[in-house]
């Protein structure tokens, strides 16, 4: 009779242990895919694609870096889901690259740059000699 189907039923014990399997292999393949999501630093921004994902903002006892963490999860999940990157992460992707671009110190007073420029005078003039 086995031989009219073609094919043979699996035992339970088998089918959950395979189950098991892909459920590693997903887990494994999210870990890989989120070692490579880029995800912002500033804790603004991590808030903002938060928002866009309709995501909590923040969960119970959470700080920025379980934040981040959390939303690189989400991010690697949707591309591993669509399998490619989401257009959420693309367009924060972009938006992370054009405010690498801005100035990212505060401009202090007169004194200082002055203080600095001997100081980098003094240096140069020494690392001459």
């Amino acid at each position: 009779m086995a031989e009219d189907r073609g094919t043979f039923d699996l035992p339970e014990a088998s089918n959950r242990e395979r189950l098991e399997q892909e459920k590693k292999i997903k887990e494994y393949e999210l870990k890989k895919k989120a070692a490579t999501v880029v995800v912002p630093t500033d804790d603004g921004r991590v808030r903002q694609m938060l928002r866009q994902l309709n995501e909590p903002i923040t969960l119970f006892g959470e700080r920025e870096m379980e934040r981040r963490e959390r939303l690189r999860r989400l991010l690697a999940q949707q591309a591993v889901e669509l399998d490619e990157a989401p257009a959420v992460g693309q367009l924060v992707v972009e938006t992370v690259a054009t405010i690498q671009k801005e100035k990212f110190y505060t401009e202090g007073p007169e004194e200082l740059a002055k203080a600095r420029g001997e100081i980098a005078q003094w240096s140069l003039h020494r690392a001459a000699a």
